[in-house]
């Protein structure tokens, strides 16, 4: 390779990560997300269980969703889907989640939904071991 086409595919990975409005967090714990205030901002629902930690966040900024997962102490697992409902198999705005939900039920994942104001979650739970999937996006 020559010096010019190294230099164009490198300005090329900077423009494209320069287009990416993603923003990737993660908090060891419920009440570190509590203090960067990411349940005011609406990136995760107040109904996620207290004992939840190692949560990492996808926030897609320019298109207002949000992927990630947390863990959870399996004994708050009914506080926690007393306020789901079994999903309902809505389109979802990616669709390789589709896909990802049909494998992760095979693997002991039950999928849920919750809605609150403008925003749909859509949780995979895993009740055995508190291990939480997700996506949100606004309806």
């Amino acid at each position: 390779m020559n010096m010019k086409t190294i230099y164009l595919i490198v300005l090329n990975l900077f423009l494209f990560e320069g287009c990416n409005n993603t923003a990737t967090n993660h908090y060891t714990t419920r009440s570190k997300a509590e203090a960067e205030k990411l349940f005011e901002r609406g990136w995760l629902p107040n109904i996620i269980p207290a004992s939840a930690r190692n949560i990492t966040v996808s926030n897609d900024l320019d298109r207002n969703r949000s992927e990630g997962e947390f863990q959870y102490d399996p004994k708050e697992t009914d506080d926690f889907s007393r306020y789901l409902k079994p999903y309902a198999g809505q389109k979802l705005p990616l669709s390789r989640w589709q896909a990802y939900i049909n494998e992760q039920k095979k693997k002991g994942y039950v999928a849920f939904e919750y809605s609150s104001d403008k925003s749909v979650w859509v949780f995979l739970v895993n009740i055995q071991t508190g291990h939480v999937r997700y996506v949100m996006w606004l309806s």
